[in-house]
């Protein structure tokens, strides 16, 4: 019986680790850009979104980071409301 190789997905999406990797670094710029590009591959993750709210936060954006909490409030009651009507 073949084995498995490794986890079937990685915990942690590459691309959400190096702009949290970035962040912790005081690179919040490049930080936003990592996030951008998590979110391309997986645009609704809250994650990466709490990471790239973060990021424009401490970059001083705070109407991008307002508009990025927004998303994730949308996301958010979007998801609860499926869960509770079944819906998918």
């Amino acid at each position: 019986m073949p084995s498995e190789f490794g986890p079937p997905t990685p915990p942690k999406p590459t691309l959400e680790l190096l702009g949290d990797i970035l962040l912790g670094a005081k690179k919040p710029d490049q930080a936003a850009q990592a996030y951008a590009a998590a979110l391309a591959r997986a645009p609704e993750r809250t994650l990466s979104l709490q990471g790239l709210m973060a990021a424009q936060q401490a970059r001083g954006d705070t109407a991008a980071a307002g508009a990025t909490r927004a998303r994730i409030a949308r996301y958010v009651r979007t998801a609860a409301e499926n869960t509770v009507s079944g819906r998918p």
